[in-house]
Parts: structure tokens; C-alpha cells; sequence
């Protein structure tokens, strides 16, 4: 969904913005709710299926899986198209916790290169799996890597990568 769009329905979905703590204090869309994906799956109850919902993130793979991770548990979901970034570039207003006006950036916070923000996305989307799989349950170490090596071939993952990522 492209921030105009989200504009023209805004009182009409729940806006549930993904990102962590220091993201979502930084600046985030008035009237969302916050659940970091990693918390995403243990605090669905918490989100009404009245309502379409719409995910949000900072530049989108977080909010794509939300989106999908709802869809799944039965939502009709969606995720901000650009995000955060786009909604502001859009001359969408962005708030802290007590309404004032903020930016999607924190001006005091090193910003994420594309591949740590891709190996954070990554890691957070093998933490929500590993919990879908197991629950509550710690796996074994051999329960982990054969997880893993599951997951990482349903990715396309090259066999080399695969075998170097879970060598002791």
C-alpha cells in the first residue's frame, strides 16, 4: 500500500509500526501501535481481526514479513510501501510518544548500511521461525542446525554458505 493510499483509509486500519525501541521513539506515524517484529507473534491476541492491518517499518523487509506473518494467523494484512521513509517523504507527519514532532531518523544514532539492515531483517526472521517451530522449547543444538540448514536451502542459499554458516 503507497502512503496516498494509506492517507485516503487511515481511520479505517490498524497501523502497527514493527520496528525496535529506538526506531519507533525516533519518529513514528500518529496513532500506531507498536509491536517490534520480533514480539510480533506473542502479542498477536493483542490485535483486533476487525480491522484490515496495515505494517509498518523503516524501509520494508520488516514490515513485509509482519504483514505476512499476519496474513498467516488468519489478518487481513498489508505492509506501508516505502515505509516510514516514504510516509515522511510524503510530507506525512511523523510524532513521538507525546505527540511532538520527530523525523524517521534519530540525528544521534549511526545509521544501518543495507546489508546490516538485511542481516538484522534475516536474523529476526530465524528468531520468529525457530519460536513458530519450537514454542516456549529450547532446541538442541542438533534441532537448531537442522533448522537452519532447512531454512537456509528453502532460501537458495549456496551449499558453501550453508555448510560455513553452521560449522562448529
Amino acid at each position: 500500500m503507497k502512503p496516498k493510499e494509506l492517507t485516503d483509509i487511515r481511520n479505517d486500519v490498524e497501523l502497527t509500526d514493527v520496528r525496535e525501541d529506538f526506531e519507533w521513539g525516533a519518529g513514528h506515524v500518529q496513532g500506531s501501535r507498536h509491536i517490534p517484529l520480533g514480539r510480533l507473534t506473542e502479542n498477536l491476541d493483542s490485535i483486533a481481526k476487525a480491522r484490515p492491518v496495515v505494517a509498518v517499518c523503516r524501509t520494508g523487509p520488516r514490515s513485509e514479513r509482519a504483514a505476512r506473518t499476519l496474513k498467516e494467523s488468519g489478518y487481513t494484512a498489508d505492509y506501508l510501501a516505502g515505509d516510514v521513509t516514504a510516509w515522511a517523504a510524503c510530507d506525512q507527519p511523523l510524532v513521538d510518544d507525546a505527540g511532538n514532532p520527530r523525523c524517521v531518523e534519530d540525528p544521534s544514532a549511526e545509521p544501518l548500511d543495507p546489508q546490516q539492515e538485511a542481516m538484522q531483517t534475516q536474523f529476526i526472521e530465524i528468531a520468529m521461525a525457530l519460536q513458530e517451530q519450537y514454542g516456549a522449547r529450547q532446541p538442541t543444538d542438533q534441532e537448531a542446525k537442522a533448522f537452519m540448514r532447512e531454512w537456509l536451502e528453502a532460501k537458495g542459499a549456496p551449499v558453501e554458505e550453508i555448510e560455513r554458516i553452521l560449522e562448529d
